[in-house]
């Protein structure tokens, strides 16, 4: 049986995720000129006897995962999927976009990743190497465009101001370069570069607005040239009337320049080191090819995003993504909380434990709050919300100081839950076993187990705050 099967072309160009999905399909030649239609022919002949499904899309998983996406302490894993675009012995090459995830990643990120590569070898997809990332081997750091797609500064108006998103890191150096632009969309060598720091108090990222009418349609690829134009020169940073940061530089006399693109980095050039993933590697370990898939995964006990994530989503919704829905801050930016998740030990008391549970160190007078809210209503079925009837709260503690854990003021109408011995440096741990939601943690005892009457609709967890107290 023969069935006209038509792909989209991007699902062409990834001819590995193709042979995957159809790995036990034999296929036939395509007549010339058929590049549009892919042929299969169906038969009971098993290719591939072994094949293993290779990833799940979960929004997250654990204690208190289906209450709330991201909730319980348990560590999070990154994973993610690059197509090797070259030939190399132990270093992954590819567009720069697809290592640093589309200008997110910072270098140093995914150090220390498990590494598999997987090939299509005799019509079976296969797994030929297992490998790591070692420190510094993962590098993300270069120019990005900062101008939309398919669009270029008029060569007529060699400047530009420069704004910030609120999201980007406050008072973050930024540079800044230009290149020039032909008709043929031949790019210039860089420019000499600029810095310019990012607003203290938060502001509007350097990226010129969609519908900035100063800017130019271009329909041509930008591509690298060994003839292209010169390097526009005499780049500097002034100030525009409202204070506005504004980039301009000497406008190019040379013929064909059309106009002009402008780069960003958050890395000094003369730190840049390109995109790549460089492997541990090792005796027999076969090279990289061209068109092999390679799957990178890294699991996190803590969340920084000063070594993950670039300054560019620094306060962005997306990067807090890798952090524990129930915490509210970093587990490395404050000099008096701080926090990371240690793996339980064999013979911990707590009750569905897990693998790991949240140690929590507080300077002395100093709180965190853990918890979250969940809305949704019992009127529907998609959300997974606490139903109305009676719910129990189990708070596991350990203790080298006294401190206190109590509810949040807005939760008085709530029980107290406990208040003790507490400590400057103490572990706390969120279990969810049948419906019942509560924290816990590693600890000697159970401190307190309380009723309390659900509130429909509305909590999936209270929040507690955690105080450290001066010992006596």
């Amino acid at each position: 049986m023969r069935m006209p099967i038509s792909l989209p072309a991007g699902f062409r160009r990834l001819g590995a995720i193709g042979a995957l999905v159809f790995a036990a399909m034999a296929t036939t030649g395509c007549p010339a000129g058929s590049s549009d239609i892919a042929r299969f022919r169906v038969t009971d002949e098993v290719i591939n006897s072994d094949l293993q499904p290779i990833s799940a899309t979960i929004a997250g998983i654990g204690n208190g995962g289906r209450l709330l996406p991201g909730g319980g302490f348990e560590p999070t894993m990154f994973r993610t999927m690059i197509i090797a675009e070259h030939n190399a012995p132990d270093r992954v090459i590819a567009d720069a976009k697809y290592i640093s995830r589309y200008n997110t990643l910072r270098s140093g990120a995914l150090d220390d990743a498990e590494v598999e590569i997987y090939r299509i070898t005799n019509g079976a997809f296969e797994i030929v190497r297992r490998d790591r990332v070692p420190e510094g081997g993962f590098q993300a750091s270069g120019w990005s465009g900062i101008l939309p797609q398919g669009r270029i500064l008029p060569a007529d108006d060699p400047q530009v101001d420069l704004t910030w998103e609120p999201w980007y890191r406050p008072d973050a150096p930024t540079w800044f370069m230009v290149r020039a632009v032909d008709r043929d969309g031949a790019l210039s060598p860089p420019s000499a570069a600029v810095e310019v720091r990012s607003p203290a108090g938060g502001g509007k990222q350097g990226r010129i607005k969609r519908d900035a009418p100063k800017l130019t349609p271009f329909g041509a690829e930008l591509t690298e040239a060994e003839d292209g134009p010169e390097a526009p020169s005499g780049l500097r940073v002034d100030r525009g009337p409202d204070g506005t940061p504004r980039l301009s530089w000497r406008r190019a006399e040379a013929r064909g320049v059309v106009g002009y693109s402008v780069y960003s980095s958050d890395t000094a050039p003369e730190r840049q080191n390109g995109h790549y993933i460089e492997l541990e590697g090792g005796a027999g370990a076969p090279p990289i090819r061209a068109g092999d898939m390679v799957i990178l995964r890294k699991t996190f006990r803590d969340a920084s995003r000063k070594r993950l994530h670039n300054d560019r989503i620094w306060a962005a919704h997306a990067a807090k993504q890798l952090r524990s829905g129930l915490l509210d801050f970093w587990s490395d930016e404050d000099p008096h909380r701080s926090w990371i998740l240690r793996d339980h030990t064999p013979d911990t008391p707590v009750e569905g434990a897990g693998r790991t549970y949240l140690e929590l160190t507080l300077g002395v007078g100093q709180s965190a709050q853990i918890g979250g809210v969940n809305h949704g209503g019992v009127e529907q079925d998609w959300y997974d919300v606490l139903e109305p009837r009676p719910y129990r709260i189990e708070v596991w503690l350990r203790s080298d100081r006294p401190s206190k854990v109590h509810p949040p003021d807005h939760l008085r109408n709530w029980p107290r839950m406990a208040q003790g011995e507490r400590a400057d440096h103490s572990a706390l741990r969120h279990a969810e076993r049948d419906r019942r939601h509560g924290a816990g943690a590693q600890g000697q005892r159970r401190v307190r187990n309380r009723q309390f009457p659900g509130l429909p609709g509305r909590c999936g967890l209270s929040r507690l705050h955690a105080r450290g107290i001066r010992p006596p």
